[in-house]
C-alpha cells in the first residue's frame, strides 16, 4: 500500500472521531476544525516514518492534545 493510500484512509477512518475529540477540549468549532487538521497534516508530513505506527489513533490524539495545550 502506498504512503498516500495508507494517509488516505486513516483520514477518512478517524477524522470524525479526532473531531469529537477536538469539540470536547475546545467547544469551538472552527478551533476543534484546526486542531484535527493540524494533527492530520503532521501524520502526512511524517508518514514515511508512521505508516507501521501500532496504535495511529492514539498517536494523532496525542498529538491533538499537545497542539491544544501548547
Amino acid at each position: 500500500m502506498s504512503a498516500r493510500k495508507w494517509f488516505d484512509e486513516l483520514y477518512v477512518e478517524f477524522y470524525p472521531q479526532l473531531l469529537k475529540a477536538a469539540l470536547r477540549l475546545t467547544e469551538a468549532s472552527h478551533l476543534a476544525e484546526d486542531l484535527a487538521q493540524h494533527a492530520f497534516t503532521v501524520l502526512y508530513e511524517k508518514r514515511e516514518e508512521l505508516i507501521f505506527h501500532p496504535n495511529i489513533q492514539g498517536w494523532l490524539i496525542v498529538t491533538l492534545r499537545n497542539r491544544y495545550n501548547s
